[in-house]
């Protein structure tokens, strides 16, 4: 509010009785407001949930009014506070106003506490008491936040109470001697073995895929893979003396190491030979030891 006293009166000369009493009643006016700002403080009366305050000096509402109130101790109210978000208070018979706080939101339940200083001030277009003192919501015990809030970033492996940002999170990274965040690996990375930083999942430890659950005709296989490794088994007929080729289900990701075969015979005397092993396939040759058709197991180990 700006000063309502006339500097000019009374003109020189041409003084007048009315323009002086003016003058004298704007300064009281004006020292009634100051001295209510500063000093003049009154106890609420009534109900937590519907205040009123009398002053000394009588309060004209008008935008920018500023007042000092305590709350009393009050009827009504569990734990001696508001219960609802529109408390109202009654200044000097001028009608009762809604109390919000002071980045216009209402208040909470249980804000306006016995023995509380609040400072108000009157915002004449909502015709509202603004608690200047007030909290807001990140204030209160659990606060709900909106938009993108920031913090202080603590140093890497702080172990405190304070907020922890994204940036102190990420920054987290666990190591073999370091516990912290770490990244999942990938199906690739666990194929490929080389990576020291990532963890596995049990999916990723074991991934079992059998083509037939049960290896018992020819032509049966089956595969597992256990962190990268993979070990594929299978029923397989030789029909040839020569070099004959037989074809994994699926070919080794990275290359298959070695296979093993064992033939379904009661007296063996003749070994089926390994040839060659590749990622798709491995050979064989019974160098013309075997005569017709003969079964056999396999177990192949690659990557």
């Amino acid at each position: 509010m700006s000063s309502q006293i006339i500097e000019t009166n009374p003109t020189s000369g041409s003084a007048t009785t009315s323009s002086v009493r003016d003058n004298f009643g704007f300064a009281k006016t004006e020292i009634n407001n100051l001295e209510r700002m500063t000093e003049d403080r009154v106890v609420t009366t009534g109900d937590y949930d519907v205040q009123v305050a009398n002053f000394t000096n009588d309060v004209t509402l008008a935008e920018g009014v500023r007042i000092l109130i305590e709350i009393g101790s009050l009827s009504g109210g569990a734990g001696s506070a508001n219960d609802t978000t529109t408390p109202t208070l009654n200044v000097d018979s001028t009608g009762a106003k809604t109390i919000i706080r002071q980045d216009g939101s209402p208040v909470k339940a249980g804000d306006l506490k016995a023995g509380q200083y609040c400072d108000l001030v009157y915002d004449a277009t909502a015709t509202k008491w603004v608690w200047l003192n007030s909290k807001t919501d990140a204030n209160d015990a659990s606060p709900t936040f909106t938009g993108t809030p920031a913090a202080p970033t603590a140093s890497k492996n702080t172990n405190t109470t304070q907020l922890a940002t994204t940036a102190f999170v990420m920054a987290q990274t666990a190591s073999a001697t370091e516990s912290g965040i770490a990244e999942l690996a990938t199906a690739a990375e666990v194929k490929a073995g080389t990576d020291a930083s990532r963890i596995l999942t049990p999916e990723n430890l074991l991934r079992v895929a059998v083509s037939n659950a049960a290896v018992s005709s020819a032509g049966d296989q089956g595969s597992i893979e256990i962190a990268g490794v993979v070990i594929k088994w299978g029923l397989e007929n030789s029909t040839s003396d020569d070099d004959q080729t037989f074809t994994f289900d699926t070919a080794f990701p990275n290359g298959c190491s070695c296979v093993v075969t064992q033939r379904i015979k009661s007296s063996v005397t003749s070994i089926l030979g390994l040839v060659s092993v590749s990622a798709a396939n491995f050979v064989l040759n019974r160098n013309d030891g075997i005569d017709g058709t003969e079964s056999f197991y396999f177990i192949a180990i690659g990557r």
